[in-house]
C-alpha cells in the first residue's frame, strides 16, 4: 500500500499492484504479436497464391520461341515473377 497525501495534508491510501499492471503489460504485448503474427501468416499465403498463379515460365519460354512476344516483354513478366517472390520470401 502507498500513502499519499492530499493538498490539506489528509491520507489517502492507493492500493498499487504492480505484479497485475506487469501482467496486463505482458498480455498486451503477447496479444499484439499474435496479431502481427496472423497479419503475415494471411499474407504469406496471399503470396504463395500468388506465385501459384504467376510462375508461367514454361509459357513464356514457348511464347518467347514462337515470336508472339519480344525479349523485353519476357523479362519484364519474369522480373514481375521473381520481385513478387522476393517479397514473398522477405515476409517469411
Amino acid at each position: 500500500m502507498l500513502r499519499v497525501f492530499d493538498q490539506l495534508g489528509n491520507i489517502c491510501c492507493i492500493e498499487v499492484c504492480f505484479l497485475q499492471t506487469h501482467r496486463l503489460d505482458h498480455r498486451l504485448e503477447n496479444k499484439q504479436y499474435y496479431e502481427q503474427l496472423d497479419i503475415r501468416l494471411k499474407m504469406i499465403g496471399e503470396y504463395k497464391e500468388l506465385l501459384s498463379t504467376l510462375n508461367n515460365t514454361t509459357l513464356l519460354n514457348k511464347a518467347l520461341s514462337l515470336g508472339q512476344i519480344t525479349i523485353i516483354q519476357y523479362f519484364y513478366d519474369e522480373s514481375f515473377y521473381f520481385a513478387a517472390y522476393d517479397k514473398y520470401l522477405q515476409t517469411k
